[in-house]
């Protein structure tokens, strides 16, 4: 009896004990976090006019990205000549040769490179008449830690950097899109007849090639790598607004890490899982 009795005690403790488990875990339910929506205040387009000082890296880094980029896209090849589109013969010949261009994606040849009013004035010109332009979409590429890259070799050796990083971005567009120069470290590519996805593409493929390219020197070789940004212009959109959108984009591949290209869509920044474009190693003389 004595047994038995000892046995009925244990198994009440027992019943007593997952009851008040159970009570208090309905009333202390478990926290979901998320995480926050990250944007960055946008700035004036004014820095068209008076270029930004150089954007601060952040030693903090976030996510992996998320968001998948599309296909790849077959680069189109650039023409022969910088000229305008041939004028229809006849008449009106001259006429053409100085009116607006012609119903098509605006390009450059690929070593030229704006300046800062010239490309303002095309944004704005392809906001006013987006049936000559078709999409728009702007890119922006910014180098990383060129404080530090000034600090290890010199300013001059840091000029030479970025002009051959200059000469890269020209020629990977391929004709693709408009280059212009925003700051020393800057670059800001315009991309007419080219939706988001793949203005996106040619950005990742600059991304990309730079951060394969060694710059070879005397005493040692040079790697850089830079962060890109890419926005897609919408209806309602300014010059400015676009601007600044790019450059919100822009600032957040920066905060997540640095050499990584972040999109926007509308809503928010997010980041490019970056495509595979079985690229090669490039080396140069610096």
């Amino acid at each position: 009896m004595l047994l038995l009795y000892i046995l009925v005690i244990a198994v009440l403790n027992l019943s007593l004990g997952f009851a008040l488990a159970v009570h208090l875990s309905r009333r202390c339910p478990q926290t979901v976090v998320r995480s926050p929506v990250l944007a960055q205040p946008p700035r004036s387009f004014r820095a068209l006019e008076a270029p930004p000082a150089p954007a601060t890296d952040d030693e903090h880094a976030g996510p992996e990205p998320v968001v998948a980029a599309g296909a790849a896209v077959e680069a189109a090849e650039p023409d022969g000549a910088a000229e305008s589109p041939a004028p229809a013969p006849g008449a009106d010949a001259a006429a053409d040769a100085t009116a607006a261009p012609a119903p098509a994606p605006v390009v450059a040849a690929s070593q030229v490179e704006l300046s800062l009013s010239d490309m303002k004035d095309r944004v704005d010109e392809c906001l006013r008449r987006p049936d000559r332009c078709g999409p728009l979409a702007l890119g922006m590429i910014d180098v990383d830690q060129l404080g530090q890259l000034n600090e290890c070799h010199g300013r001059a050796v840091a000029d030479q950097v970025l002009a051959r990083l200059g000469q890269i971005v020209r020629a990977e567009c391929r004709g693709e899109s408009l280059v212009a120069r925003f700051s020393a470290q800057r670059f800001c590519l315009l991309f007419s007849g080219s939706d988001l996805r793949q203005a996106t593409n040619a950005v990742e493929r600059i991304r990309q090639t730079i951060g394969l390219t060694c710059l070879e020197r005397a005493d040692g070789e040079i790697r850089a790598t830079v962060s890109g940004a890419v926005t897609e212009a919408a209806a309602e959109d300014t010059a400015e607004s676009l601007y600044a959108r790019a450059e919100t984009t822009l600032r957040e591949a920066k905060r997540y890490g640095r050499n990584r290209t972040f999109i926007h869509e509308g809503k928010y920044p997010t980041p490019v899982v970056p495509p595979n474009l079985a690229l090669e190693e490039n080396r140069l003389p610096l």
